[in-house]
């Protein structure tokens, strides 16, 4: 069985909620790049973006990618824009492991992040960065992972036989 996974996504495709119930499922830590980011800096992702803008940020999340990626065994859930940095793509392509792109209709990501005020590039122009940002996902996952409609417990079901899949191709 593979010891790590990556999810990576747009906002509202279910990475943090999946990582989570993944951890809970295989006993496996979770480590999320926004999470490492905020306390490394013992601020939010909001006040990172007032005060060091996207930039500092991006450098920020592009060290807590690879913090994570140290830990054995790890579930790492990334931040909707870890793909816009071509280190963090080369990165993620780079792997031996699965590297999940979780999808998610533009419908579905309306109804999920309704009302959220805690992510800084959700704004109503989100379609066009989703757009921009498709190709970049796809090259960096090594696999393809449907949310919408789905059933959590479904979608870890999925994923872990992943797992067991990979790492049995790995051996």
């Amino acid at each position: 069985m593979m010891q790590q996974l990556v999810l990576i996504g747009f906002m509202g495709a279910g990475k943090t909620t999946l990582s989570q119930a993944l951890g809970a499922a295989t006993g496996w830590p979770v480590y999320d790049t926004d999470d490492l980011v905020v306390t490394a800096a013992h601020r939010s992702i909001n006040t990172i973006f007032a005060q060091e803008g996207e930039t500092g940020f991006r450098h920020r999340e592009h060290a807590a990618l690879e913090t994570a990626l140290t830990h054995t065994p790890g579930i790492i859930a990334t931040g909707g824009g870890i793909i816009t940095q071509a280190a963090n793509r080369a990165l993620l392509a780079a792997l031996d492991i699965p590297v999940v792109l979780l999808t998610v209709t533009p419908a579905e990501i309306n109804r999920r992040l309704a009302g959220t005020t805690d992510r800084p590039l959700f704004k109503k122009d989100w379609p066009d960065l989703l757009q921009d940002r498709q190709p970049w996902y796809e090259a960096s996952a090594n696999c393809i992972l449907p949310t919408t409609g789905r059933q959590v417990a479904d979608l870890v079901n999925e994923l872990q036989h992943l797992l067991v899949e990979e790492g049995a191709a790995n051996d």
